[in-house]
């Protein structure tokens, strides 16, 4: 009997070739020297694993018998490390630790290399046990660098087999739904890696664990988790396509997602804090929770950018394994959902640091309405105490010789100084009374909006990511921020929001816009501009988050639902501007 014609059992067997390990990072690279780094870690772990002791296993204390298998594999393993950004641009603060990118180490892993022996003995549920220590020693390494930080989550493990056995013989398997049914226990303990090993597994797991296998090819088998890969491919097809496609564009795309998936999990995780502390900070310190939000939104806009180059690769890219392979990933790691709770906690913080200044405002305007009415008070007191004074002289003068030359002029300008006084009480009476009339009265919150439009009647517009009116079209602007005037806001919203970064020359004050429910926020005053720039398009050519921003024509508007009374603003803007134009 040949070894093709062995029957196949429940006792087959897949035969580890090698694997892969991927632990996400933040890295400060302006301090970092990336290769020296690299060179000094190997040499560190070398020294680790070389010397793996049964002590430095805790993780694994339940099983001598996996302990022991642990040390051996660690002396015979050998490996690479690399390092993979994923977001170049990407200022993230984590613990007053400033990094500007997000990526992962990549360790590419092989046991007995060259010892097909070796090979065979090696067990999957063994495979996670050296990564874990190999993380907890990354953790030590770069407890000492500022400059680096290690995703504590597991590495995710990516193992392949190139072959399967029965009692040592190599057998093929077609990968029919018959076949994989039938060796559902040996292919679920290649799945799932961080499982362990169990012998009573419930049917219901195991069926559930082998669905899923994504490859198009009944000779093979490929399994994408959240936390581990597997993938069954040929020796022969190993070794010709294995590094060119699989790993160059398969498993590296498993490896970029999941970084992306980290860093989103990490901005969410700041967001958190900072929504967390919003209510508390003190007065004082709002700018910097402003300017923590603005940063937190610029990540947020990074984020947005990637998400939106996966989905124009899932449109565009005509390799349909590698588009499947990407719609699984991102369902998997649930991107779309943890996008979504970003917009949704900038959206609740920007509202909340809005209601928080306008609270201290409101607070701080009574506060000031409070002490002039009673300094208005004290004051009104002092001068009813003269007027009663100047009345007295006066009767005094009226009653006394008034032949006297000094009674006449004292009669005269006590009765000058009185009225007098009595017009200033009548004065600040009318006073108190519109303070008392306006005290409590919601303060507007103060914005800023740009009409952008260039010489050939093309206008700028911005789809809204927020309530009110999301996915509505708007003028860009937003929010004048504490110590900043109208012109700068409105550079900076423009520069944030279309790339256009506005001179000054540029930008023609329109009016105020601050009738009645323009804004259902609220009382919303917008100092709206008119901003006449040359060719748009050049103008926002290097602007990143384009998915956003729609560039009209000014006759085209019609067809468009514009947010708040955006419609009149514009329409106020092109009357100026024809008005300029006659000049």
């Amino acid at each position: 009997m040949t070894e093709s014609e062995v029957a196949i059992s429940e006792e087959l067997h897949f035969v580890y070739r090698k694997e892969l390990w991927f632990a996400n990072v933040f890295i400060n690279s302006t301090r970092a020297d990336i290769h020296t780094i690299l060179r000094e870690l190997e040499e560190f772990l070398k020294g680790k694993l070389k010397n793996l002791e049964r002590k430095d296993l805790p993780n694994c204390a339940w099983s001598s018998e996996v302990q022991n298998s642990v040390m051996d594999i660690s002396k015979h393993i050998s490996f690479k490390i690399s390092w993979n950004p994923v977001l170049m641009d990407f200022p993230f603060q984590e613990d007053k630790l400033i990094y500007n990118q997000a990526g992962y180490f990549e360790f590419d892993v092989e046991y007995f290399k060259q010892n097909i022996d070796g090979k065979r003995k090696l067990k999957p549920w063994i495979l996670h046990e050296v990564p874990v220590f190999v993380l907890n020693q990354l953790e030590i390494f770069f407890s000492q660098h500022d400059y680096i930080s290690i995703d504590r989550d597991p590495m995710y493990i990516v193992a392949i087999a190139d072959r399967t056995e029965e009692r040592g013989l190599r057998v093929e398997v077609p990968w029919t739904n018959q076949e994989l049914e039938r060796h559902k226990k040996c292919i679920s303990q290649w799945i799932s890696l961080y499982s362990g090993r169990w012998d009573d597994f419930r049917e219901s797991y195991l069926e559930n664990t082998i669905k899923g296998n994504l490859a198009y090819r009944k000779s093979e088998l490929h399994y994408i988790r959240d936390e581990s890969a597997f993938f069954y491919i040929s020796e022969s097809d190993f070794n010709t396509y294995f590094e060119p496609y699989y790993k160059k564009r398969i498993i590296k795309t498993i490896a970029d997602v999941r970084a992306f998936q980290n860093a989103i999990i990490s901005v969410n995780r700041s967001i958190d804090e900072l929504k967390t502390n919003i209510n508390t900070v003190a007065y004082f310190k709002l700018e910097s929770v402003s300017l923590q939000l603005s940063k937190l939104e610029y990540l947020v806009g990074i984020v947005d950018g990637k998400i939106s180059s996966i989905k124009n690769e899932l449109e565009s890219n005509r390799f349909r394994y590698y588009k499947d392979v990407l719609h699984h990933l991102v369902e998997i790691m649930d991107i779309d959902s943890l996008s979504n709770q970003l917009h949704k906690k900038i959206s609740q913080i920007s509202e909340s640091l809005r209601n928080r200044y306008q609270k201290i405002q409101q607070a701080s305007q009574e506060h000031v309405e409070k002490s002039t009415y009673y300094l208005n008070i004290f004051f009104g007191l002092g001068l009813l105490a003269d007027i009663v004074t100047l009345i007295a002289t006066f009767l005094g003068a009226l009653y006394g010789d008034t032949t006297s030359g000094e009674n006449i002029i004292l009669l005269i300008c006590s009765g000058f100084i009185g009225l007098v006084c009595l017009i200033l009480v009548f004065i600040f009476g009318i006073r108190l009374l519109r303070l008392q009339r306006t005290k409590g009265r919601k303060k507007p919150m103060q914005t800023v909006d740009a009409v952008v439009v260039d010489e050939k009647d093309r206008l700028i517009l911005i789809k809204r990511k927020f309530e009110p009116f999301k996915d509505a079209y708007a003028l860009p602007g937003g929010f004048i921020e504490l110590a900043e005037n109208p012109d700068e806001a409105l550079v900076r919203e423009t520069r944030n929001e279309t790339g256009v970064d506005l001179q000054f020359g540029e930008m023609k004050f329109i009016r105020l816009f601050d009738e009645k429910g323009r804004d259902p926020r609220g009382p919303v005053h917008s100092r709206a501009y008119l901003c006449m720039v040359h060719d748009i398009e050049e103008r926002t050519k290097d602007f990143t988050d384009k998915e956003r921003l729609i560039i009209t024509a000014i006759v085209d508007l019609k067809h468009i639902e514009l947010a708040f009374d955006h419609k009149n603003i514009i329409k106020d803007a092109l009357k100026l501007r024809e008005t300029l134009r006659k000049r």
